[in-house]
């Protein structure tokens, strides 16, 4: 099952200049940060996705996609 958010606030928070990994657990509508981070990585293209632009992402998986083009893609693929 895939879930679209709302976006979260982060301060001080560059888009260009990813500092660390976030380790997150995703829930239906929400995730909650298990380890404090600036980025999560799209299981599917391996690029950054910053915690503020982070939309989609599989419950089942716990996996973070960056569109949701590419979220179907992998749920396509595992068909």
């Amino acid at each position: 099952m895939f879930f679209k958010s709302k976006k979260v606030k982060m301060e001080n928070n560059n888009k260009y200049n990813f500092k660390s990994v976030a380790i997150l657990r995703y829930s239906h509508g929400e995730f909650d940060i298990v380890t404090p981070g600036d980025y999560v990585m799209c299981a599917v293209t391996g690029n950054p996705i910053d915690i503020e632009d982070l939309k989609y992402w599989n419950v089942d998986k716990q996996e973070a996609y960056e569109s949701a083009d590419i979220a179907l893609k992998s749920y396509k693929d595992e068909i």
